[in-house]
């Protein structure tokens, strides 16, 4: 048995005192780092599916990089994965990334775990989709070795949402059915992302899909609107026998309300994955 940890929706600005919606993202980090001995299974490891810069700056990524090395000097590894706000120069040139290929996917280990991150960053879009050749990479990949327990992470939900609204609005949906086929060839324990700003567990064909919260603040959705709130969260992940179990923590904030409008605004800002220019920032 062993835990890992899974983040999203960082959102890190360019300096450690610069706030967005009122809160410290850099801040929320470091408390959440502070209390990783307090959790109740230590972790091996972390998975931070995307949005790690508010605005994909070098400056923004010197601040996550500062935070992934305290996690690996208390012996944790840390797999990032692109989302809508990220850029991928910026993030090559500060963790050094290989630039053998646009996208920024690849495959890590931990004892019999194998954990595949994809990056589903559509440049321009507020969607996301998986561009080049990723689908084609991930195709051989899960052919090497069928049987091993399998993870796949990266930022954007393919899955349904319960808000009918959001459809079509969160990943390229004429993608979804061939990326469902493929992975149906592998031994896939569960789809890892974020984007939303909430938790979310769920089953979609067969598939056990986990939607960690946001560092920054949380999104709450209805009907008729939306609203944010001063909460912060993220999905502690336990690993036994070849089953996952989710915990959920939420960190002690007083969870104010800092935005409030209609359901029309929060869908303005999303836009659709192919029209047009959308909006980096949700």
């Amino acid at each position: 048995m062993f835990s890992f940890l899974h983040l999203s929706d960082i959102h890190m600005p360019t300096s450690e005192t610069e706030t967005r919606h009122g809160v410290s993202p850099y801040q929320r980090l470091e408390q959440l780092i502070d209390s990783i001995d307090k959790l109740e299974y230590p972790p091996s490891f972390a998975i931070i599916t995307g949005d790690l810069s508010n605005d994909g700056t070098i400056e923004g990524y010197k601040l996550v990089k500062r935070h992934t090395e305290r996690l690996n000097e208390m012996g944790m590894r840390t797999m990032l994965a692109m989302g809508n706000n990220d850029d991928r120069e910026s993030y090559r040139r500060v963790f050094q990334a290989a630039p053998s290929r646009e996208q920024i996917y690849y495959i890590e280990e931990y004892r019999e775990l194998q954990i595949i991150v994809l990056d589903s960053l559509h440049t321009g879009f507020h969607g996301g989709r998986f561009d080049g050749e990723q689908l084609d990479w991930l195709s051989e990949e899960l052919k090497s070795d069928p049987e091993r327990p399998t993870i796949i992470a990266f930022h954007h939900p393919v899955g349904k949402s319960p808000h009918k609204a959001l459809d079509g609005r969160l990943f390229d949906e004429s993608q979804r059915d061939e990326f469902y086929r493929l992975v149906s060839k592998c031994n896939l324990l569960a789809f890892l992302y974020g984007h939303l700003h909430h938790n979310q567990v769920t089953t979609e064909c067969g598939i056990l899909h986990i939607q960690a919260g946001s560092m920054q603040v949380q999104l709450n959705i209805s009907e008729k609107e939306f609203w944010l709130a001063n909460v912060s969260s993220y999905n502690q992940v336990i690993y036994r026998d070849g089953m996952l179990f989710v915990k959920t923590i939420t960190m002690p904030y007083d969870g104010r309300v800092i935005e409030k409008n209609p359901i029309k605004v929060l869908i303005n800002r999303l836009g659709r994955v192919h029209s047009g220019s959308q909006e980096r920032n949700p």
